[in-house]
């Protein structure tokens, strides 16, 4: 019996390098979205109001 190269398990292994690159995008949405809302949490992070100068 012979096997294609396009064999279910190929198909399978692209398959899944497709899911984790949608994963790691995915990931670096919400990390970024993570971010700013720390960053908008935090006084420190923001700059100073204009009115103290």
């Amino acid at each position: 019996m012979h096997l294609h190269s396009t064999s279910p398990e190929r198909r399978a292994s692209r398959l899944i390098a497709l899911a984790a690159t949608v994963r790691i995008a995915d990931a670096g949405l919400i990390l970024r979205s993570m971010h700013e809302d720390a960053v908008r949490a935090s006084p420190a992070a923001a700059p100073p109001p204009a009115g103290n100068a």
